[in-house]
């Protein structure tokens, strides 16, 4: 009979790195840390049975996996992921096929009681990668832009802002409600939070509409001209 420490022997060396940016474009370059885990980690010493359809558990490692949900020293274990354990060796290659936080399940027989845990895997070792990334703001979304038409209703000027920022062209149509094209501007901000205005002084008071098109998406918004 014969024994081995599955929380060694399933160590994977190496750690992956976090994805290399290209930063020739980037404003706002930025250290970003995350946690990076290496090699599947059971937590368990285990011991040959002679059926070779089972292992003994001779070990369990304090605040391992295995111990944080429940596996005890002189278990049984049957199977791993539903496939029986044909023999210790088998058990520590299926263990090492799968990564840290993957979910398993061990069967275990405890005096004569079966039982499955399901839990997920630890890791042989964790270390902390810190990289520069790019942190510049995404583009807008183009279909999820929100615009803010102030005020409304409006007098002499027509307002419209949004949070977004927008470096292509937009462009604006004032159309009555029959659908008739009274206005059109266009204009373009190099940089911040989006923010222009229509001078609409010469339109009677009522009720018109305002076409916003920036690129290929159109918006349509309702406003009044009042005085």
């Amino acid at each position: 009979m014969k024994s081995k420490l599955l929380f060694t022997a399933l160590m994977i060396l190496g750690y992956s790195s976090l994805h290399a940016q290209d930063l020739a474009d980037c404003k706002n370059p930025c250290k970003k840390t995350r946690i990076v885990q290496s090699g599947p980690l059971i937590g368990l010493r285990t011991l040959s049975l002679p059926d070779s359809q089972s292992v003994r558990v001779v070990e369990v490692v304090k605040h391992g996996a295995s111990y944080k949900n429940g596996i005890l020293l002189g278990d049984t274990l049957t199977h791993f992921n539903g496939k029986v354990i044909k023999s210790m060796e088998y058990f520590i290659a299926e263990v090492a096929k799968l990564q840290p936080g993957d979910t398993i399940k061990v069967t275990v027989n405890r005096m004569g009681i079966v039982s499955d845990f399901i839990f997920p895997l630890g890791a042989a070792s964790s270390k902390k990668i810190t990289e520069i990334e790019c942190c510049d703001a995404p583009p807008p979304d183009l279909n999820n832009i929100v615009f803010i038409l102030s005020l409304n209703p409006a007098n002499d000027y027509l307002r419209i802002s949004t949070n977004e920022n927008i470096k292509s062209e937009v462009e604006f149509n004032i159309l009555d409600p029959n659908g008739n094209l009274l206005k059109t501007e266009k204009t373009k901000q190099a940089k911040g939070s989006f923010e222009s205005s229509i001078n609409i002084s010469d339109l009677p008071i009522g009720v018109y509409f305002l076409k916003i098109f920036v690129e290929n998406t159109q918006y349509v918004q309702r406003f009044r001209k009042d005085n």
